[in-house]
C-alpha cells in the first residue's frame, strides 16, 4: 500500500523540497465553516431586526439594510447569482411565518429543494459549483 507520506516524498525529489501541498479536504472544510458562520449570522441579524419590530416596537432595517446588501453582493460576487438566490432564499424565505418549510422553486431545473438545515443548503451549493 502506498503511503501519503511515500507520495510526498516523491513529488519532494521531483520538484525540490520547496514544493507546498494543499490539503484541499482541510480547506474545503474550512471554507464550510466559514461559509456556515455567515449564513448563520445572517440569520441571527435577520430574526433580532424582526423581533425587535414585531416585539418592541422598533424598526432598525433602515440602519441594518446596508450591512445586508454589503453582505448579500459579496456572496454574489463569491458564488455568482443562482447560488446566492438560493442562499439568499435560505436566509430570509424558506420559514414562513407560521413556521413551515417553503421549497426553492428551482426555475433552472424545474425543482423544489427543501433546505431544513445549513447542510441542506450546503449540499445544494456544491451541486451548483
Amino acid at each position: 500500500m502506498i503511503k501519503v507520506s511515500d507520495i510526498n516524498d516523491f513529488f519532494e525529489e521531483l520538484f525540490g523540497p520547496h514544493l507546498i501541498f494543499s490539503d484541499l479536504k482541510k480547506e474545503h472544510s474550512s471554507n464550510k465553516k466559514i461559509i456556515e458562520n455567515i449564513i448563520v449570522g445572517l440569520e441571527e441579524l435577520s430574526q433580532r431586526d424582526v423581533k425587535m419590530g414585531e416585539e418592541w416596537g422598533i424598526d432598525i432595517t433602515s440602519y441594518s439594510e446596508p450591512f445586508f446588501v454589503s453582505i448579500e453582493n459579496l456572496i454574489q460576487l463569491h458564488f455568482g447569482p443562482h447560488i446566492s438566490e438560493l442562499i439568499m432564499f435560505y436566509v430570509y424565505s424558506r420559514i414562513d411565518f407560521d413556521g413551515n418549510l417553503i421549497p426553492f422553486e428551482d426555475i433552472e431545473n424545474g425543482e423544489e429543494i427543501y433546505m431544513e438545515t445549513f447542510e441542506d443548503l450546503w449540499l445544494q451549493i456544491n451541486k451548483l459549483l
